[in-house]
């Protein structure tokens, strides 16, 4: 498993709010009720960076932290701690937006997109 898995999760349970990898799963799943917040974060993509002897030997992931979220007050202060969370432990801030309202679930959302260096 990666570096960047492993410093995402360290991040993400000092935060405290529920997390999953790539998707958020009950874990009843007779009453598959997702939680009011909770984070989702998974890879977009894996940029090489530099290479030796035709392999690769640092690379920089690309990774998403989306928030979902029912009370929209969450909005005004748990983004901030996300971003300042992440690059406290030394990603990169790459850009952020809303996720549309989820009808389905009654979530709305925010993501986030970080950058992690890692030598291979």
């Amino acid at each position: 498993m990666s570096k960047w898995v492993d410093k995402c999760e360290t991040v993400l349970t000092d935060i405290g709010i529920p997390f999953a990898f790539e998707r958020f799963e009950s874990a009843d799943e007779h009453h598959p009720q997702l939680p009011d917040t909770y984070i989702v974060y998974f890879l977009v993509d894996d940029s090489g960076l530099t290479w030796s002897e035709g392999k690769e030997t640092s690379h920089e992931p690309r990774i998403q932290i989306s928030l979902f979220y029912r009370d929209k007050s969450e909005f005004l202060t748990i983004p901030d701690q996300i971003e300042t969370a992440f690059m406290t432990a030394k990603f990169l801030h790459v850009g952020s937006g809303r996720i549309p309202y989820q009808t389905d679930t009654r979530h709305y959302g925010w993501r986030c997109d970080f950058r992690f260096y890692e030598r291979r």
